[in-house]
């Protein structure tokens, strides 16, 4: 296969390594099970997706796939919306959809535009469950305040920051953040966002904002942390 990207095989290759069927391979790409990017005529697979299915579903990895794949990482790499759902029912839409047209990434982060082909709910999208959701769990684990932030868009909340905004938990998933942040402090969140968006956050920052509270506006003081994965977003943790 000509022009193979780099950590890539192809489908012939990918059954060789794995010691099955070219129809199986097929079979693991239009299921969605393994990602695959077009080149041609034809599919590249990033072997880290490949070995992430193989342990996820309790198959063993061969060796030279681990060899071709050095950065193997626990989380499943990073994809678009519209190849993850290719030669599915779902990826039928793709085509029409605004989030495919613009190239928007992650999706949910247009999920309300006008526009937006997909009509299921974020949280029970196989999508964001498989690729982003492990990533963003561990923001259900704190009693206080949370959300996973990259850019200006809330990638996940939790149900103590939800309840404070009178939302539930999925209507924090890919909204803005001035649908928590009250008008007050929206311009200097914004500017700081931004700027811990392009120079990276190297250590935890406190600031005092006010909330778009359930009852009114509502003094925070949050706190900002760090985040490998994603890269470059934070997690926020809030307490009054």
């Amino acid at each position: 296969m000509k022009n193979l990207p780099d950590k890539h095989v192809s489908v012939t290759q990918a059954a060789v390594i794995c010691g099955v069927g070219r129809t199986t391979i097929g079979y693991w790409i239009r299921s969605g099970k393994v990602r695959a990017a077009r080149v041609g005529h034809n599919y590249a697979i990033p072997a880290g997706a490949l070995i992430y299915y193989l342990k996820s579903s309790g198959q063993r990895i061969p060796k030279a796939l681990l060899e071709l794949e050095t950065d193997n990482r626990f989380f499943r790499p990073f994809y678009q919306c519209w190849d993850y759902h290719r030669g599915t029912a779902h990826g039928e839409h793709c085509k029409g959809c605004l989030v495919f047209e613009r190239k928007i990434s992650p999706c949910f982060t247009a999920r309300k535009s006008v526009g937006v082909a997909c009509n299921e709910p974020c949280a029970e999208c196989s999508f964001y469950g498989n690729i982003f959701s492990p990533r963003l769990q561990l923001v259900h684990q704190f009693a206080q305040p949370a959300a996973i932030i990259k850019q200006l868009d809330i990638w996940a909340g939790n149900k103590a920051l939800a309840a404070l905004c009178g939302l539930e938990v999925n209507d924090l998933i890919g909204v803005g953040v001035e649908q928590i942040i009250h008008s007050e402090s929206l311009t200097f969140v914004i500017s700081e966002f931004k700027r811990l968006g392009m120079n990276g956050l190297k250590e935890a920052k406190e600031y005092a904002v006010k909330l778009k509270g359930a009852e009114g506006p509502l003094d925070l003081n949050v706190s900002v942390h760090p985040l490998n994965e994603p890269e470059r977003a934070f997690v926020m943790l809030g307490k009054r």
